[in-house]
C-alpha cells in the first residue's frame, strides 16, 4: 500500500478521503498521486464544440482555483506527493494510472457539491479495475490503521479477491472479523473458516462470526456490526457489470455504496 492514488474533484467527500489517503501513506511510508483531470478543451469538429468553448474558461479556472486550494493543503503534510493532471474525464484519467498504484481512494459523494446520492463513478470504477478502491464518505474522520476491520464473507471469489487484496491493512488491525450474514443460498461456497486459516497463514489471527440478517437487509447488517464494533473499514467483494456504461450493482454492494459511514476496501 505504499503507492496511493488519491481521485481530486471539488466534490463533498474531497477532504476527507484526502485525510484517509494521507493517513494510508503515514502507515505504509508510502506516496500518494493526486490525479486531477477535467476536459478543458474543446473538439469543434463536434456538434457540440461551439457550445463548450463558452463554458472551457469557466471550467479551466475551476480547475485551477481547486488545484492551488488542494497543493496549498498537501504542502503542509508530512507525505511525498505529486500532482498529475489529465484533459479528459475521470473514468479515462483513472483507469489510465491506476494500474501502477496500490489503492485508489474514492469518494462516495455524488459529483454534485451538496447532492446526495451514491457515486456512479465509483461503483464503476469498483467494479472494471483490478486495483483494489477505498471508497470514502463525506462523515469520515480519517483512518486509523489500528482500529478493528469487518471482513464482508459470502464465499465468493470476488470476497476472496477483497481479502487478499487487503492483507497489508488486515495485518495492522487490532482485530479483524470474518462475518457471514445468514442467508438462503443453495450454491456452495468457501467458509469463513477456511478465509480464517488463510489470514492465519499471514499472521493475522481473525474471529470468525456470523450474524442474523436484520430486517433492514444485509448492508444494514454489516453496518450495525461495523458500528458495534467501531471498525475503521468493510473489505468487501465489489458484484456487478456494466451495461450501456451504467452500473447494475448486486442488492447489497448498492445499498452498501449509497451510506458510505465506515470506508469500505473493495475489489472485484
Amino acid at each position: 500500500m505504499r503507492s496511493i492514488l488519491l481521485h481530486i474533484h471539488d466534490d463533498d467527500c474531497l477532504e476527507p478521503r484526502r485525510q484517509v489517503a494521507l493517513d494510508l501513506a503515514r502507515a505504509f511510508s508510502g506516496h500518494v498521486t493526486c490525479l486531477q483531470s477535467a476536459p478543458i478543451e474543446a473538439s469543434y469538429g463536434d456538434y457540440y464544440g461551439t457550445a463548450f468553448a463558452q463554458v472551457m474558461p469557466i471550467i479551466e479556472k475551476g480547475s485551477s482555483a481547486l488545484r492551488n486550494r488542494v497543493e496549498g493543503a498537501m504542502r503542509q503534510e508530512d507525505v511525498p506527493w505529486n500532482w498529475v493532471f489529465e484533459n479528459f474525464d475521470a473514468y479515462g484519467a483513472i483507469r489510465q494510472h491506476a494500474p501502477m498504484h496500490d489503492l485508489l481512494v474514492l469518494g462516495a459523494c455524488d459529483f454534485r457539491r451538496g447532492s446526495k446520492g451514491y457515486s456512479a463513478l465509483a461503483a464503476d470504477l469498483a467494479i472494471d479495475l483490478r486495483t483494489p478502491v477505498m471508497l470514502v464518505g463525506e462523515d469520515s474522520g480519517g483512518y486509523d490503521p489500528a482500529k478493528p476491520i469487518v471482513l464482508a464473507w459470502n464465499g465468493s471469489a470476488e470476497a476472496a479477491n477483497a481479502m487478499r487484496a487487503a492483507v497489508p491493512l488486515l495485518a495492522m488491525a487490532s482485530k479483524v472479523i470474518v462475518v457471514t450474514i445468514e442467508e438462503k443460498d443453495d450454491h456452495w461456497r468457501v467458509p469463513a473458516t477456511a478465509a480464517a486459516a488463510y489470514l492465519s497463514r499471514h499472521a493475522i489471527a481473525a474471529e470468525v462470526a456470523e450474524e442474523p440478517v436484520l430486517k433492514t437487509g444485509i448492508a444494514s447488517t454489516l453496518r450495525h456490526l461495523s458500528d458495534r464494533l467501531e471498525a475503521g473499514l468493510i473489505v468487501m467483494g465489489a458484484y456487478g457489470r456494466t451495461r450501456f456504461h451504467e452500473l447494475v450493482l448486486g442488492g447489497v454492494s448498492r445499498d452498501m455504496f449509497s451510506n458510505v459511514a465506515t470506508p469500505l476496501f473493495l475489489a472485484h
